[in-house]
């Protein structure tokens, strides 16, 4: 079955709020090429892995759907990150007049 002829027939793209749809079509030409469905198994693995490394989305899943004489359909969902994360905190070393606090912040999608 890893050898068998496949067109992709179109890429939808589900879960996307603040993000351009290109930043994520980027990542799926090589999925849209695939001409196998080994082919089409491994380009989705590393898009699916480049768009995790983005640190943009919680989670990406990929679905493989509406098989037909004229090929199939990848469906990616998406689900975002927050555009920010604060962290806050405070520590002692035992000693009664020292403290440290610390903050860190940090804002995602800055396109």
């Amino acid at each position: 079955m890893e050898k068998e002829p496949i067109a992709v027939q179109g890429i939808k793209i589900t879960g996307l709020r603040r993000y351009p749809q290109s930043l994520v079509q980027q990542e799926l030409k090589k999925v849209h090429q695939a001409q196998t469905f080994g082919a089409l198994l491994e380009e989705i693995d590393a898009a699916t892995q480049n768009l995790n490394q983005t640190d943009l989305f919680d989670d990406v899943k990929t679905s493989i759907g509406g098989a037909d004489a004229q090929g199939v359909h990848v469906t990616i969902h998406l689900s975002e990150k927050k555009p920010y994360k604060l962290k806050v905190g405070a520590t002692t070393s035992g000693a009664a007049d020292e403290v440290r606090y610390e903050a860190a912040g940090t804002l995602r999608g800055f396109l």
